[in-house]
């Protein structure tokens, strides 16, 4: 990891919430990828009864991408959870 690299810690509390993470992700990169691939890392990991994904961006303004994107698509997720 550099200096100037961006961390997001996003703690997945449910199954269908890491399933919306995974299928996010896959859309975030497809958007991307047909210009140039982002520089960045994925890993998960047990996080007591839940999951931890880190994501590591090395361009601020992707991070800020994602994040905003992946909090739209959680609180949908959420809320269909609630009905």
């Amino acid at each position: 990891m550099a200096a100037g690299d961006v961390v997001l810690k996003l703690t997945m509390r449910t199954l269908e919430e890491g399933e919306a993470f995974s299928g996010y992700l896959t859309r975030f990169l497809d958007r991307l990828i047909s210009s140039e691939p982002p520089f960045m890392m994925v890993s998960s990991e047990p996080f007591g009864d839940s999951d931890l994904r880190t994501v590591i961006f090395q361009q601020a303004d992707l991070a800020a991408a994602f994040s905003q994107g992946w909090e739209t698509v959680r609180g949908c997720a959420q809320a269909l959870q609630l009905h």
